[in-house]
């Protein structure tokens, strides 16, 4: 079994802070540190150029099933996380009085997970829509916000959406019109 952790040097706007990789888990868990505050264009960047080199490198170990995780945090001590891109999802909630169980898995990281500490970052922020045009999945937890909810019909590939209580129900029907297929989880 291969159970390690690290640190590397900075590359750029960003320096990869740590990483953890554990082989039988088959997960592997990197944690970049913005150094500038909030370059939102880099985080997508970033995550577009994993996404390449996994599908250039399809024999590369991780695309063995592997649980791949890309936190962008805010500060050198770990936190807070300003959001998440990962290849898989997993949600457990209630509805109807009956447990739902939610996995979802993709071979790219098309999660995106907005924490409730992202106070600084609003996705409204990118300057370039066809960053995100692929994601699959948009999780916002409790106090991400979204500024105007037709920032979303830039999500050209959405499959499912945890929007979070800061939805109104009136934004949340928007949304069903923009997206008719799409899945919304945990309301």
């Amino acid at each position: 079994m291969s159970n390690e952790r690290g640190s590397l040097q900075s590359r750029g706007d960003f320096k990869l802070n740590n990483f953890y990789y554990n082989d039988e888990k088959t997960i592997i868990y990197y944690n970049i540190l913005d150094k500038y505050k909030c370059n939102e264009d880099q985080f997508f960047k970033i995550r577009n150029r994993m996404n390449e080199y996994l599908q250039k490198y399809p024999d590369y170990f991780l695309n063995d099933d592997y649980e791949i995780i890309l936190d962008w945090i805010d500060h050198p001590s770990g936190g807070p996380m300003i959001l998440r891109f990962s290849n898989q999802y997993s949600l457990k909630y209630q509805k109807d009085n009956q447990p739902i169980s939610i996995h979802k898995k993709y071979s790219s990281l098309d999660c995106l997970l907005v924490t409730n500490r992202s106070y600084r970052f609003a996705l409204s922020d990118i300057t370039d829509f066809t960053q995100y045009e692929d994601i699959k999945g948009l999780v916002l937890e409790d106090d991400a916000r979204i500024d105007d909810i037709e920032i979303l019909k830039n999500f050209k590939s959405l499959e499912f959406f945890k929007p979070n209580n800061r939805i109104t129900d009136d934004d949340l029907e928007k949304f069903k019109s923009m997206f008719p297929d799409c899945e919304i989880y945990g309301r």
